[in-house]
């Protein structure tokens, strides 16, 4: 082989190779937001957490009140987000079902979509938007919506 012929191959991991190994940084980086947010929701780790969303985190979803059928926005601020820590069943990161899926990067903010929930007892879905300052990924907007439940 020829170094004429090598310029093309040359070329292809001087470009390509650093592109593709700094998206995999930033999606393990965004991953790892994700999950430290969640694993640390279901173990009711609040001060760790609490690293990974933005202080005005605005977590919304839709919900129902036990035992009725209607949908309603649901609105949690971060100081209720803190209360349900107190008091919610904790579930260790082994028991956890976490899957996550980056759904779009572009820059500075990436969308994400988070399957979740106790195992057997209620499941939802996180759409979750980041944002990257100074280097750092953390979390400014969650939505959630409950698959139904099994009959």
């Amino acid at each position: 082989m020829s170094f004429k012929n090598l310029i093309p191959l040359l070329f292809f991991f001087l470009v390509f190779q650093p592109v593709s190994a700094q998206k995999d940084k930033e999606q393990r980086a965004i991953t790892k937001v994700v999950l430290g947010y969640i694993e640390n929701f279901f173990e009711n780790n609040e001060t760790e957490m609490l690293k990974y969303l933005h202080p005005n985190l605005a977590k919304r979803g839709l919900s129902k009140k036990r035992g009725q059928t209607n949908l309603f926005f649901d609105n949690m601020d971060m100081n209720r987000l803190k209360s349900m820590l107190k008091r919610k069943k904790t579930l260790s990161k082994k028991e956890q079902k976490n899957k996550v899926k980056i759904l779009d990067i572009f820059h500075n903010t990436a969308s994400v979509r988070l399957e979740t929930g106790y195992p057997n007892r209620m499941q939802w879905i996180e759409y979750i938007h980041l944002y990257r300052l100074n280097g750092k990924w953390a979390i400014a907007n969650i939505f959630w919506d409950y698959y139904p439940k099994k009959k």
